[in-house]
């Protein structure tokens, strides 16, 4: 049965996407049909934070994506850390002569682990916020898209310290703030 599942869920996805195969990347207008691209946020990746997601192109200058990040990374015998792991859906309108700008709606969700010096805090957050972007063809396949969003984030995290080499618990706190979410220079490939 298992070995049956990946075969149809490809079947499915195909099936779904249409007859977009050869989609390109200059545009996303109104006659656009159903598209499937693969993402990845360079400025992320720069960081040492990997990110990637997929994006699906629908009728009409509509685009449902899923962005994905993790990272767990350990300095100086452990006591410094940097760690994420975040799961972002967002809807899209595409819009303007070409479908390249586009608006949209993004949530956010995730884990963090942050030890650079004194105090670490180690919690959850989630935030929602508007995007709003430009996507830039590089060929047929490529295209750079870079968003912003702006909303509001809350988190909730527990702060520590070591002491003696022993994780030492400093207290629970939470709240969220109003600013910026979002900041991406995103590489995508159209698959089909």
């Amino acid at each position: 049965m298992k070995r049956h599942l990946l075969p149809a869920l490809f079947a499915a996805l195909m099936m779904l996407c249409g007859t977009a195969v050869g989609a390109n990347a200059t545009g996303r207008g109104e006659d656009f049909g159903f598209g499937f691209g693969v993402r990845a946020n360079m400025l992320r990746w720069a960081t040492l934070t990997p990110d990637v997601g997929l994006e699906w192109n629908l009728p009409k200058g509509w685009s449902v994506l899923v962005d994905a990040t993790w990272t767990s990374l350990k300095f100086k015998g452990g006591e410094r850390r940097y760690a994420v792991a975040e799961l972002s859906p967002e809807l899209r309108k595409y819009f303007g002569k070409d479908g390249r700008w586009y608006a949209g709606a993004l949530f956010q969700t995730g884990l963090f682990n942050h030890k650079f010096k004194g105090d670490g805090k180690q919690g959850e957050f989630r935030s929602g916020s508007l995007t709003s972007g430009y996507r830039l063809p590089l060929n047929k396949a490529l295209s750079l898209d870079f968003t912003l969003g702006v909303g509001y984030i809350w988190g909730e995290y527990d702060s520590y310290r070591f002491m003696d080499g022993v994780r030492t618990n400093l207290g629970h706190s939470n709240g969220g703030q109003w600013g910026l979410t979002r900041f991406g220079v995103c590489l995508v490939w159209n698959v089909f």
